[in-house]
């Protein structure tokens, strides 16, 4: 897992002015909350008197300090204890005892906080932002806690075909699996199948079934790869694609892009469809020694934007908790979960055969791991991406009833 990454330690409507936040990013524990300022800022989350957790604690609103509950030190944010109250403070001046704890930086941008849990400083760079425009849009964020891997969700977003089949009366399964052109036209023996299959004595009729090859492209991005339907190898930049493309994306470490545009500019975005999903690691801790046990779940966290009539966004906030669970965020990520127990009972990963994989829908989840291998060796460069194909046509054959 790559850990010199910006990860989302939560949303921004998660957390509140004044209250503070437990989150789990890999195997630190740690404590959000806002100074008087109100920018966020990032502890570990324990006192460093009594390890008791701070965030159990409270925030001091006159200084934006967070206060421990147990003996009500005060740190600031960068982790600094500026008020012991049981100590002498003739000690507390000497400065005998730092009672510091580690901070982490953090960013808040696109509707999320941001923190950097790498081995080395960040330097000058910050989250990968949000692609341009999005601020037109309304967004639901959601956030779902999933025993599965990321690497299995990520491999579980990327692939296509499960739309067809586990979501097939969805809205992304018709974008994912558009009718061929051949199917278009008028059909005598599929009509006369239909016919014929109304009345009650002909139900026995098998269904004429027509293999069907659905095609897309793969190609390398400067952050990792975008796969999208329908080809479109004569167009080299992938920011011109027509709007109705359907296009799936991976940028490092964790996020996943999915786009669905209307055909119209003319319509102002309504109906545009845009998914932004992050999968961060979080590791079971063992109760008794603090120390990872070996199971990696995953915090899920999505942002997808709002289907509503013209005028109706102008009543919504830019950000929103969902009203209700999204029914397919639901039923996939039960499906991951699934499939990750699967995987452990077995304790191996399915390989696909190389004929699959060469030009099927497997070649998805080959990139995917080739580039998380050359991220996580620091080896995602130019050089590396210029060494890939820069357009593969994938195909999927599936067999389609009338």
């Amino acid at each position: 897992m790559l850990k010199n990454g910006w990860r989302i330690a939560c949303s921004s409507l998660a957390l509140e002015q004044g209250k503070v936040k437990a989150v789990q990013v890999f195997d630190k524990k740690l404590v959000l909350f806002r100074d008087k300022r109100g920018r966020a800022a990032t502890l570990l989350d324990r006192s460093s008197y009594k390890g008791y957790p701070l965030s159990k604690g409270k925030v001091i609103k006159r200084h934006g300090y967070i206060q421990c509950g147990l003996h009500g030190f005060e740190f600031d944010r960068d982790g600094k204890c500026v008020n012991m109250p049981i100590e002498d403070p003739a000690l507390a001046e000497a400065k005998i005892v730092d009672y510091s704890i580690p901070a982490f930086k953090t960013i808040e941008c696109d509707g999320y906080i941001w923190v950097w849990m790498g081995d080395r400083p960040p330097g000058d760079s910050e989250p990968e932002p949000f692609p341009p425009g999005m601020e037109r849009y309304t967004w639901i964020q959601d956030t779902y806690m999933v025993k599965a891997e990321p690497l299995r969700l990520l491999e579980h977003s990327l692939d296509i075909a499960r739309l067809m089949y586990l979501h097939p009366s969805d809205r992304m399964a018709k974008w994912a699996a558009p009718p061929p052109q051949s199917r278009a036209s008028f059909n005598w023996a599929t009509w006369k199948h239909k016919a014929k299959s109304w009345l009650p004595w002909r139900k026995d009729i098998p269904a004429p079934t027509l293999a069907e090859a659905f095609t897309y492209e793969l190609r390398p991005t400067q952050l990792g790869f975008t796969v999208f339907t329908p080809p479109h190898p004569e167009i080299s930049d992938i920011n011109n694609l027509p709007r109705d493309t359907f296009r799936m994306d991976f940028l490092n470490p964790d996020r996943i892009w999915i786009q669905k545009l209307n055909k119209s500019k003319l319509r102002g975005g309504i109906n545009d469809f845009h998914m932004i999903s992050h999968y961060v690691p979080i590791m079971e801790l063992d109760p008794l020694t603090g120390k990872p046990t070996g199971t990696v779940h995953t915090r899920a966290e999505f942002a997808y934007t709002v289907r509503h009539l013209p005028g109706f966004k102008l009543g919504r906030a830019p950000l929103s908790k969902p009203y209700i669970r999204n029914p397919f965020l639901k039923k996939d990520l039960a499906a991951a979960e699934t499939m990750q127990a699967a995987v452990d009972a077995t304790k191996a990963q399915f390989v696909p055969p190389q004929s699959q994989v060469e030009g099927g829908l497997q070649a998805i989840q080959t990139a995917l791991h080739h580039v998380l291998k050359l991220a996580e060796e620091d080896q995602w460069n130019e050089a590396a991406r210029a060494q890939l194909p820069q357009s593969t046509i994938l195909k999927h054959w599936a067999a389609q009833t009338d």
